[in-house]
């Protein structure tokens, strides 16, 4: 397999970045797509998470999942501080995104959208 990428590479070097980045991006918005949700949430928590370079706002619900909230480039989606900071907590939310949650590889939904319920 190595053997195949090398040459491939070595035989036209933009071909191969553009058939790279094309399965990427059509990975990226299957998986995007194929794991939307809408739900209502009540927020127990909020708080940060991440490493080194990223940190992200996160929410931790009644349930004990925890949502994040991250900006987009391959949607041109650009307002997470904003809708981060809407949320407080002990408020109840229809909130929308799309992830799942895998917390061993650090992987969490992300919220899009919350707009806030009547209690």
């Amino acid at each position: 397999m190595a053997n195949f990428l090398f040459t491939a590479f070595n035989r036209n070097p933009l071909r191969f970045i553009f058939w790279t980045v094309l399965i990427w991006v059509a990975g990226m918005y299957i998986y995007i797509y194929s794991t939307m949700f809408t739900k209502d949430i009540r927020v127990s928590s909020r708080g940060m998470s991440g490493g080194y370079r990223i940190t992200y706002n996160t929410v931790l619900d009644d349930k004990g999942d925890l949502y994040t909230f991250a900006n987009i480039g391959l949607l041109l989606y650009f307002n997470a501080a904003q809708v981060a900071a809407t949320v407080q907590e002990g408020g109840h939310y229809r909130v929308s995104g799309y992830g799942v949650n895998w917390p061993a590889l650090g992987i969490y939904p992300n919220i899009l959208t919350a707009v806030k319920m009547p209690s």
